[in-house]
């Protein structure tokens, strides 16, 4: 998130704006990972997960773009291979033997091939969901470096939204049968994803509406797909990431919210292994709610102690 050191010489050309450092996406980071938490503990108001996790994504694409600014050769991959796809196999083996240990249904690595694309923790699914995303980050800050190349982007956007909201609901011409996971996941995932790349884009060439208009575009023709909650993540994601720019964070606040962002990661990764705690020490009838905190409070700390490790760090 931090200013790129370089813009690539076509953008150059179209005296777009370098992306900056905005301190408060950092604490959208880690309110985002509180609501992903929540959500997965099934406390009252869950639904809230589906805008956590769209915050989430449109953070993800958005901050993509600067990453590809500072380094947009190989050194863009080696980086995000290393934040990414590291913690990835490291939690599928902690993961893999906590299923071993405790779990009724051992991962089944044969049987199962799709489980190669999430591990065997379905929460898993994000990592590599993100890493493959990144493909489509290049060509489209390389080519989108004027209003009419954004608006084509945009209008795609629009299709492909409402083509792959079918996917995650077996609608259309799936006729009610689901993909196995984790393409529903990555069918809701992708257009969020790839909204917060644009809307980086859009931002630089001032014309961070016209994105906007997309993201309400895309919400209606989702909802006409299929009506429901699921459906209009886009914008909600979108107005909530927008508030969270604007935010006046300076100094001591901003220095406080880059630290609890810090934390966000390595909350998403291990809160399962808390909420499994929770229900063996403390029983399955504990209320959701405290299950979600003591899941939450758990993660937290044990990324704090992490992070204290020099390895852990270049992986926050």
């Amino acid at each position: 998130m931090t200013a790129p050191a370089c813009v690539p010489a076509g953008l150059v050309k179209e005296n777009v704006r370098p992306q900056t450092r905005i301190a408060a996406l950092d604490l959208g980071r880690f309110l985002a990972a509180f609501g992903i938490v929540w959500a997965h503990a099934g406390a009252p108001g869950a639904q809230a997960g589906y805008t956590a996790l769209g915050l989430f994504l449109v953070m993800t694409g958005y901050l993509a773009v600067g990453s590809y600014q500072r380094a947009p050769g190989p050194g863009f991959w080696a980086a995000r291979a290393r934040r990414i796809l590291v913690p990835w196999l490291i939690w599928c083996v902690i993961f893999r033997v906590l299923h071993d240990v405790v779990g009724h249904n051992p991962f089944r690595l044969l049987s199962e091939p799709f489980s190669l694309l999430i591990g065997p923790a379905i929460h898993l699914w994000f990592l590599p969901a993100a890493m493959l995303a990144l493909l489509f980050v290049p060509g489209l800050a390389r080519d989108i470096v004027s209003r009419a190349a954004l608006i084509r982007a945009t209008a795609g956007l629009v299709v492909l939204s409402a083509l792959l909201v079918a996917v995650q609901t077996g609608a259309g011409p799936l006729d009610g049968h689901l993909l196995p996971e984790p393409f529903p996941q990555w069918s809701f995932s992708l257009p969020i994803y790839l909204w917060g790349v644009l809307h980086a884009l859009a931002l630089r060439l001032g014309a961070g509406r016209l994105t906007l208009a997309g993201a309400v575009l895309a919400s209606a023709a989702s909802w006409a797909v299929v009506p429901g909650l699921a459906s209009v993540q886009m914008i909600l994601s979108a107005l909530a990431f927008e508030a969270l720019r604007r935010l006046p964070l300076h100094g001591s606040s901003a220095r406080g919210a880059l630290w609890l962002g810090s934390h966000a990661f390595g909350i998403y990764l291990m809160h399962p292994f808390f909420t499994l705690l929770a229900y063996k020490f403390l029983g399955p009838d504990l209320p959701k709610a405290l299950l979600a905190l003591v899941s939450f409070g758990g993660a937290f700390f044990a990324t704090a102690v992490l992070l204290q490790l020099p390895l852990a760090r270049r992986l926050a």
